[in-house]
């Protein structure tokens, strides 16, 4: 866990403060979320756009946040029966999508996840 604040030329990412307290509200508002699994294809992809856009602005590591992001989030993908093909996206449209959800525009990230994120029995 990082214990400074860090940022990207586009980006301000968490207070090192603010990192602990952030983690554990979006740990519990997803544990709490226990229909993802009944969740239609655009619900579901909804709901990882928020997930993905939140732990982002979180930015709990100095390094490998990316990495670590989309890995759990194609755990939880695979878990409720979807998968997030992470090779199919774009790096510069995740950078670019990444900069418009920290900034509170999730469009563009929620398009490239509803590109990628296809039903497992389909």
């Amino acid at each position: 866990m990082r214990t400074h604040d860090i940022s990207k030329d586009w980006a301000y990412f968490a207070h090192a403060p603010y990192i602990q307290p952030e983690l554990d509200r979006l740990s519990k508002e997803l544990r709490a979320d226990t229909k993802l699994s009944e969740d239609d294809r655009e619900s579901f992809v909804d709901k990882i756009t928020y997930y993905y856009s939140e732990f982002n602005a979180i930015h709990p590591f100095r390094e490998g946040n990316g990495r670590a992001i989309r890995t759990f989030l194609r755990l939880l993908a695979v878990k409720h029966g979807y998968d997030i093909e992470w090779a199919k996206m774009n790096a510069e449209e995740n950078v670019h999508a990444s900069e418009m959800a920290l900034n509170g525009n999730t469009d563009e990230m929620g398009a490239m996840l509803d590109r990628i994120t296809m039903k497992l029995d389909d």
